[in-house]
């Protein structure tokens, strides 16, 4: 019995070992890890395409360059149009600080003539948020520069990435198995159920971010909001995080109108026009095109997120669902006797 429990100690140490490991790895390997990462995800989604063209090709080297040329095609475009509007943005930024301290102004002079408020402490923290806000608008854009380097990375090996993994798809399965094998799972039940998975939600979440992407867009459009098709965008890829998402994306939005515009129904629409397109989202959209394709407990979902954006950033928040559903089932179909051995072979640990 002591021996059992000794065994347990320096199994549970080993883990946490490991557990550490993995993440000292993730972390200071995500230059090379996240693109292929995402690109296992991205071959699982563009797999069945590819199979389509290769039904009338013929030939899987000339399916997968023709998929990669058509997606490398469509992306380009709407790159294009994004960078655009990100680029006037960027040149309205000064004019944009100049509204921001007026508006400030505004607030402070609001809250002196109708509610009596006359505090320096109050208009401190207001001019001091003002400042906070410019300053993180510089930095952003500092940001922007200064990791336009990891971006090049990401869009140069990712799609090579893709390319191996699509046509060497065969080979690659056949060597998933005989890693599985000695862990005593049947590996084509756990690929097919996990490919199913990754399929079904990350196809699902692209359709219902096209579809947001339009309403956000038009709907900016039709009131006025400058870089509405950029702000409609961005705000619709917001959505792939859970939770934070739509709160992120709805006060960038209301930033940004309040600081161009500085006009208060503008931002009441906007509030109306959110809510009903998150009403939309969430009792259509995407119980319909989604569903419950990754069914994770909130807790462990929200916990994901916040481990994805510490090892990896937003592309960590990105991956992060759907890469805990592939761990719980991998989990799932682990037989329990491959780790906790029973009796005297528990002993010989």
């Amino acid at each position: 019995m002591k021996l059992l429990k000794i065994n347990y100690i320096r199994y549970g140490a080993y883990s946490i070992f490991l557990l550490l490991a993995c993440v000292f790895i993730l972390k200071e390997a995500k230059i090379v890890l996240a693109p292929l990462v995402v690109s296992i995800l991205l071959s699982f989604v563009l797999n069945p395409a590819l199979e389509k063209i290769n039904h009338f090709v013929k030939n899987r080297l000339a399916s997968t360059i023709i998929l990669l040329l058509v997606l490398f095609s469509l992306i380009s475009g709407v790159l294009s149009l994004l960078t655009i509007q990100i680029l006037s943005f960027y040149e309205d930024f000064p004019d944009i600080s100049e509204q921001m301290v007026i508006v400030t102004k505004s607030v402070e002079e609001l809250l002196e003539d109708n509610l009596g408020i006359r505090n320096v402490k109050v208009n401190e923290k207001l001019d001091n948020a003002t400042e906070t806000f410019l300053n993180s608008g510089t930095n952003f854009f500092g940001t922007v520069l200064d990791n336009i380097g990891d971006f090049l990375v990401y869009l140069s090996i990712v799609p090579i990435y893709v390319f191996f993994l699509l046509y060497y798809k065969t080979n690659i399965i056949n060597y998933v198995k005989k890693i599985l094998t000695p862990l005593k799972i049947k590996a084509s039940p756990v690929i097919k159920e996990v490919s199913i998975i990754i399929q079904d939600y990350l196809k699902g979440m692209m359709i219902v971010m096209l579809i947001l992407a339009v309403l956000n867009s038009l709907s900016l459009l039709i009131l006025g909001v400058p870089y509405a098709i950029v702000l409609g965008v961005i705000t619709a890829l917001f959505t792939i995080v859970p939770y934070i998402g739509v709160i992120v994306g709805g006060l960038l939005v209301l930033s940004v109108s309040l600081f161009t515009q500085g006009d208060p129904e503008t931002l009441y629409y906007i509030l109306v026009m959110f809510g009903v397109i998150q009403f939309i989202e969430g009792n259509f959209l995407t119980p319909k095109i989604v569903g419950d394709k990754i069914n994770i407990n909130p807790m462990l979902a929200i916990l994901a997120l916040l481990i994805g954006e510490q090892l990896w950033g937003i592309v960590g928040m990105v991956i992060a669902l759907p890469i805990t559903a592939v761990i719980l089932i991998i989990i799932k179909n682990i037989n329990k006797e491959t780790f906790y051995p029973k009796g005297e072979e528990l002993l010989k640990l």
